[in-house]
Formats: C-alpha cells, sequence, structure tokens
C-alpha cells in the first residue's frame, strides 16, 4: 500500500488553494524528535527531524530507523532512511538508501480539486482555534485535557483514538499510544521556532533518480499506486458500473465526514470522504483477485478477523506500516462481492473499530 505522504501532501495543497491563509502561526520552525514501537515480537527505533518554513510552504521530514523482528527463535532486521519534501508546487518521497524518489506536481492536483477544497474549507473553518481544536475533539470521542508545557511551549493536551498528543501551533511534539499489543511513542527532543532554515535544505539531495509522476493520472494511483516489483497490468474492472457505485457510495453517513470526491481510474472506483487533512474514509471496488491477495495480510498488514459478515466473506485488517517502513495505526475492512466479481474495502487513516466499518458497507446499497 503507498504511503499516506502522498495524500496528505494533495490535502495540504488543496487546503493551501482552498484558503488564501498560512498553514502555521510561525513562519520556520525545526523540530528533533526520538520515536520507539515496540511489541508482538518487533521493535522501531529511531529518530526525526522536521523542518518548516515560509507557514508550511516548504516542509522537509527526514527519517532514519531500525526495524527488528524476532519470530521462532529468528532475529531480522531492516534499517530505513527517508526524505520528504514539500517546496512550493511540488512534493518528494525519496529513499536515501537506495537513492530513488517519487515527485509530484501537488498544486496542480489542488487547482483541479479547487472546487472540492473549497466547499470542505467552511467545514474545517469551525474547528480553528483552541477551541475549535477542542470542539473537533470531543464531538470525534475524544478527551480534551486542556494546556501543559512541554519544552516550554503552550501545547493542547488531548487523547484521541487511543492515541494522547501534546499539539503546539498545529504541530504536534509528542505522543503516546497502546493499541494492539504495540506501544507506540515520539517525542520532540528539541524545538527552534523562527530560526534560519538554507534554501538547501529543501531540495533534492544530489545521486537522487526522480521518477516524475503523472498528477493528473487517476485519483486511484494516489491512493494505491504500484511499486517497483508489483505487477503493471491493469486488471478487468468490476462486475458493477461505475455510475452504481458512485450513487451508493456518495450519500453515507459517516458522522463528522464529509464527502470529497468519487473517481474511476485504472479500473479501480473510489469515494472518499474526510473530516481532516489527516483523517480520510477511502471506499475502493476493484477486481475480486484482490480480494484473496490482501486477505492474506503480509509487511504492515496484520489481520485481525477472518469471517462472514452478511452472508460474505470478510477481513478486518490492522495496517501497522507503510511501504516505506512508516509507522501508522490504519484499518481497513475487505469485502467479497463474487456475485460483482468484485472487492469492495474501506481503509481509515486513523484506527476504526470493525463494527464503525460494518455499518458503512450496511449503507452500501449496490
Amino acid at each position: 500500500m503507498k504511503t499516506l505522504y502522498t495524500s496528505l501532501l494533495l490535502m495540504a495543497a488543496i487546503g493551501l488553494q482552498a484558503q488564501p491563509v498560512k498553514r502555521y502561526e510561525f513562519k520556520s520552525i525545526i523540530i528533533t524528535y526520538a520515536f520507539e514501537s515496540s511489541g508482538m515480537g518487533s521493535r522501531t527505533t529511531g529518530t526525526k527531524t522536521l523542518k518548516i518554513d515560509d507557514f508550511g510552504a516548504k516542509e522537509a521530514k527526514e527519517e532514519i530507523s531500525t526495524f527488528t523482528m524476532t519470530a521462532m527463535g529468528n532475529t531480522t532486521t531492516e534499517d530505513k532512511h527517508t526524505l520528504d519534501l514539500l517546496n512550493g508546487d511540488f512534493g518528494y518521497s525519496i529513499n536515501l538508501l537506495t537513492h530513488e524518489g517519487t515527485k509530484m506536481n501537488v498544486a496542480e492536483i489542488a487547482r483541479a480539486f479547487q472546487p472540492a477544497g473549497m466547499a470542505m474549507a467552511g467545514d474545517l473553518e469551525k474547528y480553528r482555534g483552541q477551541e475549535g481544536m477542542k470542539r473537533f475533539v470531543e464531538e470525534n470521542g475524544g478527551t480534551w485535557h486542556g494546556n501543559e508545557s512541554f519544552l516550554n511551549k503552550n501545547c493542547w493536551v488531548f487523547d484521541m483514538m487511543g492515541v494522547k498528543m501534546w499539539m503546539y501551533k498545529g504541530v504536534i511534539l509528542k505522543s503516546e499510544s497502546t493499541a494492539w499489543g504495540m506501544d507506540i511513542t515520539e517525542t520532540a527532543l528539541t524545538v527552534q521556532e523562527n530560526v534560519s532554515i538554507p534554501e538547501n535544505a529543501f531540495e533534492v539531495p544530489s545521486g537522487i533518480t526522480i521518477t516524475e509522476q503523472q498528477a493528473m493520472g487517476g485519483l486511484g494511483s494516489l491512493f494505491g499506486e504500484m511499486e517497483p516489483g508489483d505487477d503493471p497490468a491493469i486488471g478487468p474492472p468490476p462486475g458493477l458500473n461505475y455510475e452504481k457505485f458512485k450513487t451508493a457510495t456518495s450519500n453515507l453517513n459517516i458522522p463528522g465526514y464529509q464527502l470529497f470526491l468519487t473517481d474511476n481510474s485504472d479500473n479501480i472506483y473510489l469515494t472518499t470522504y474526510v473530516k481532516s487533512e489527516t483523517d480520510q474514509v477511502v471506499i475502493m471496488m476493484e477486481n475480486e483477485p484482490r480480494f484473496y491477495e490482501m486477505a492474506e495480510g503480509g509487511e504492515g498488514m496484520v489481520v485481525e478477523n477472518t469471517y462472514s459478515f452478511n452472508g460474505h466473506d470478510a477481513v478486518y485488517l490492522h495496517i501497522t506500516n507503510e511501504d516505506d517502513g512508516t509507522p501508522v495505526n490504519s484499518r481497513a475492512l475487505l469485502y467479497h462481492m463474487p456475485e460483482y466479481q468484485s472487492v469492495l474495502y474501506i481503509i481509515t487513516g486513523i484506527p476504526m473499530s470493525q463494527q464503525k466499518l460494518e455499518q458503512i458497507i450496511k449503507q452500501i446499497q449496490l
């Protein structure tokens, strides 16, 4: 599954196009972090450096980590070193170990979807500022803890979806969570605000081979683009007319979420609902062989439950990390529909229970 960073770049760019405002209150900031996750026989430790300039128009996130897994007396280790950049119109995702990366024109995508961004902006306005953030947390089942000083910064502290966070001016300085047998922490070590950052901090390092992604190749590529080594052949379409899928998925009641867009690209049907830049519910439909591929789980995907739902085979997945090793805590529900030679699946950017995903499935009348 493709890293969520591309999706976040898209959402950030749309937000910038929709409202001519600054993404952050500060002009620039440099934050260094240490992070660790452990449990279920695995452990990841690493460091991250986040650099933001021009009120969010430029961002650089560099991560160095080591993943260790012990199973049946055998220990395997994998190192990661990645760099994600946002610089004006362009976003980059780079593997500094293989010296390869991808480039996307996020501004072009934002312009294409500016009407949707404008529509979303009005609803998000009520969540601005401390009172707006408190409202957002409480409306979504979280707990607001108030203000607390961390590294001499006045942070908003709250729990959401099992994660306790310390937020400073829109940036998370500290987070703690325990879920599905995993303890995950990320803690800022230093914060330098309104400092001078060299321009080359936001440029692609020398010696990197960059592949430019086709920005307008369809939203299916944004949420599920193939990685090197994947089968490049495009499979047959689902055995269901796209217009019927669009109608069935465009009027769902997902509390707190708003319909963002629907798309049909490369025989993949897609409908997306959003609550914020980082909180999305994605409903997809592909030809049924994909059910058998994903139902087995794999790297970064843990099968939590295989069962029958409404007379159909279903699989509930816990997504623990993206292809580049970035730890995530997402969920997915696969729903096999042999009557349409298809698999319907829902992917969430944040933890969502099996029961909640089933409630979404029940609303989709095909």
